[in-house]
């Protein structure tokens, strides 16, 4: 997986905000940073994380370098998903969890960081306490950030979108039963309001037709759901692709993409990696290094 970073957001102190995936939605603090990409290649870290790598499971966390013994003492908290229930290794399982059916979160952290930080008890208590289900059922409902554990196929236009005061970033993978959200967010009052104009004002700006694009082979795609007075309107982001409609796909067809409206969705939890490099060139993110391609 290639792992690109985009700015985080900004948020106050004390704020907390939701994340849903693959049916399963916590809230986490607002300040706490995101880590893409495989986890266990990327080391220790002592700063807060949500990693929206692989989701942990007992043949993952034993294959991985930190390997039935636990999280190492310097470790800060870590919020990961836990994938189909299997019995996690070692130390792993007296981590503390919540699951829900069969998937849920299990949050970790190293003795040194608990001993500087001793409220770390009850943080991990509330993130565990807000985890819930969603999508159950052939309503396909959506998580607190609005997001569908499905995305949703018909597309809207961008007409009279511009006082949106609701966003929701929806970002899919694919899974063996099919595309199921990976990561969620929303925008609120004037965030929302600011990223509708963009949205409304951007055009038509396609992607240019670059010989050599690298693509991904993740199925991976963004859904945004934004409010209008006529009702919500839906579009879809493909990214990771070198085809003709790369982008920002409406009911009118593809737009294309402008680098603000990309900075603007490719943040927090929606993680850029696997971004052909085409759209990553638009959006003024690095280019990963040249992969045999088909294309």
């Amino acid at each position: 997986m290639v792992n690109r970073t985009a700015p985080a957001e900004t948020s106050t102190p004390d704020a907390w905000v939701w994340i849903g995936r693959n049916g399963v939605q916590v809230q986490v603090p607002a300040s706490w940073g995101y880590e893409a990409g495989d986890t266990c290649q990327q080391g220790v870290t002592t700063e807060p994380k949500v990693a929206l790598g692989p989701d942990r499971t007992a043949v993952v966390l034993t294959a991985c370098t930190r390997g039935a013994a636990g999280p190492s003492a310097d470790q800060g908290p870590r919020v990961e998903f836990l994938g189909p229930r299997d019995d996690l290794p070692g130390a792993w399982a007296t981590q503390p969890k919540t699951m829900v059916g069969d998937y849920g979160v299990l949050v970790s952290w190293g003795a040194a960081y608990a001993a500087d930080h001793p409220d770390i008890t009850q943080v991990a208590a509330r993130i565990l306490s807000s985890v819930t289900s969603f999508g159950a059922g052939p309503d396909n409902s959506p998580d607190h950030n609005g997001c569908p554990l499905r995305p949703q196929q018909q597309l809207g236009a961008l007409a009279d979108i511009a006082s949106s005061d609701h966003v929701s970033i929806c970002q899919y993978r694919a899974e063996p039963d099919g595309l199921s959200l990976w990561s969620s967010r929303q925008l609120e009052g004037k965030s929302a309001k600011d990223f509708a104009k963009q949205l409304n004002r951007m055009g038509t700006q396609p992607l240019p037709h670059a010989e050599g694009c690298e693509e991904s082979d993740l199925a991976m795609r963004v859904m945004l759901h934004v409010t209008s007075p006529s009702g919500p309107r839906v579009f879809r982001v493909n990214y990771t692709g070198c085809q003709d409609d790369a982008g920002l796909v409406t009911s009118q067809g593809s737009r294309g993409m402008s680098a603000a409206v990309c900075r603007q969705i490719f943040t927090g939890p929606t993680a850029p990696g696997d971004m052909s490099s085409v759209m990553a060139a638009r959006c003024g993110l690095p280019v990963a290094p040249a992969q045999p391609t088909t294309r």
